[in-house]
């Protein structure tokens, strides 16, 4: 009888270390799916301003490309000032 008893206690040990890991992948699976989650909505945001940063990119060097670098910059500069004071 205890012969009987002896043989299942490895596996049942075994076994409950496997579900303690399965446990432990399974909750940092659910930590990953809230962090592409919040990924997806990002790259969703930025997608949708993907066209207007190029037209603004494009423009902005088709217009000020003849200009020399420090006249750029400082004009960007102001540019950019100007926007967030306006909001």
């Amino acid at each position: 009888a205890k012969k009987e008893l002896a043989e299942p206690q490895p596996q049942a040990m075994q076994l409950e270390k496997r579900l303690m890991s399965a446990y432990t992948i399974t909750d940092g699976l659910a930590g990953e799916r809230a962090r592409w989650s919040r990924d997806i909505k990002d790259l969703e945001r930025k997608h949708d301003l993907l066209v207007g940063d190029s037209l603004l990119a494009a423009s902005f060097l088709s217009y000020f490309g003849p200009f020399d670098a420090n006249y750029r910059h400082q004009y960007l500069n102001c540019l950019l000032k100007e926007m967030s004071c306006s909001g």
